[in-house]
């Protein structure tokens, strides 16, 4: 059996994987105690039917939708990312709750900007994949919310969870249409450049010299250009197709960079004129509703280290055994590698705390010509992936019975 060759283009993808994954599940076993306390959000789905949500991103356009804005409040839900609470902030607008999906610790500089006392009665919603540390030091009340194809993936399979795609718009985007909201606004989220700027004034990268490309798109009976990123593109895109997929009823106050296509475009006063005239009270008891805690009970977690190690071992040793010859051997070792692979991906979908060594088994696959090395590399995958299991039993056990 011949192995399909590593595709040196997947290497990005790949190593992009390899380095946010493991610090993602470290951090998704630091919140998950808090998690399991107050437990899962399914209970809230389309609890906020009727009402209308704000997303707020911090593009360049926001500078100009501060006036539009101040008069949403009390009329719509004001969601933002947490990084956009210094634009904001200085903008003179409270949003009503904010997330924060990013694993990096670079957040803390908000609280520098920001009063705790203007924070304190914004709720934030929080991937259980964020930075531990700026969770635990934001003064404001915490929702936590698991991540797609993290732990919750193995331990509650049933359980709302979100793959924000790198985009708080885009969890935003999901969040919202999970709790029911009727519509969806969106302001700021410009996915590019407007004069030269690539976020509003007060975001940390707003004077950040940031690689970014050309694009050129139909928007209507016009023609835009101008500068955007992959990054954004690849957002623009999730968010485009999330919307057109769940037929989502949203609207675009469109200031510059590229178009959400399938949000209706509406001005400052069209939007406004869209809004009822008052929603505080829809607005304080969705805010009540999603602050109440249902903790998980009766968790328990049984060890699996071991099982998931049996054959990962078991194929070690052969390749071990098949190394001693190596040259007669080179069919027998190529097989066991292929084996080995198999192996470790169903390990991986037992355990998702793997699945970056996982991928690096992959590079070890070759066309044959199988040296000792590449079997010692082989090796330490396995002994790197008792170490990570054994570590995931130790904090799961701790969190038994809690």
């Amino acid at each position: 059996m011949k192995p399909p060759p590593f595709d040196p283009r997947k290497k990005v993808t790949h190593d992009s994987i390899k380095a946010i994954h493991k610090k993602c599940i470290m951090h998704e076993l630091d919140n998950s105690g808090d998690a399991l306390k107050h437990g899962h959000l399914d209970h809230l789905k389309d609890i906020a039917h009727g009402l209308d949500g704000i997303v707020i991103g911090a593009g360049p356009s926001l500078e100009s939708g501060f006036g539009t804005l101040k008069q949403c409040k009390g009329r719509a839900l004001l969601c933002a990312a947490l990084q956009a609470l210094p634009a904001l902030y200085a903008g003179g607008v409270k949003p009503d709750f904010v997330m924060l999906i990013d694993q990096e610790e670079a957040h803390h500089h908000i609280f520098e900007k920001i009063p705790a006392q203007w924070l304190a009665n914004i709720t934030m919603v929080y991937l259980v994949c964020a930075d531990k540390k700026v969770v635990e030091r934001y003064p404001g009340i915490k929702i936590p919310c698991w991540t797609e194809g993290g732990v919750a993936a193995n331990l509650f399979p049933g359980a709302f969870a979100i793959n924000p795609e790198g985009n708080v718009a885009v969890a935003l985007t999901k969040i919202l249409h999970f709790f029911g909201l009727n519509r969806i606004f969106f302001v700021g989220q410009d996915f590019g450049w407007t004069d030269d700027k690539s976020h509003a004034a007060g975001h940390h990268a707003s004077n950040a010299n940031i690689d970014h490309q050309q694009f050129n798109i139909k928007f209507g009976e016009e023609e835009i250009s101008g500068k955007t990123t992959t990054q954004y593109v690849a957002a623009w895109q999730s968010l485009r197709g999330y919307v057109s997929e769940n037929k989502m009823s949203a609207f675009n106050l469109y200031g510059g960079g590229l178009p959400i296509l399938e949000a209706e475009t509406v001005d400052h006063e069209s939007m406004l004129h869209l809004l009822p005239d008052a929603a505080n009270e829809q607005i304080s008891g969705f805010l009540r509703l999603l602050s109440t805690r249902k903790p998980v009970e009766g968790f328990r977690y049984t060890p699996r280290r071991k099982e998931l190690l049996r054959d990962l071992r078991k194929d070690i040793q052969r390749m071990e055994k098949y190394g001693l010859s190596l040259q007669n051997n080179q069919a027998k070792i190529a097989n066991q590698m292929l084996k080995l692979r198999v192996d470790f991906r169903n390990a991986a979908r037992k355990n998702t705390y793997i699945v970056d060594l996982m991928l690096e088994m992959d590079e070890i696959i070759k066309d044959g010509n199988y040296e000792r090395d590449d079997i010692r590399k082989a090796d330490s995958l396995v002994k790197r992936a008792s170490k990570r299991l054994e570590y995931y039993d130790k904090v799961m056990r701790g969190l038994t019975g809690r």
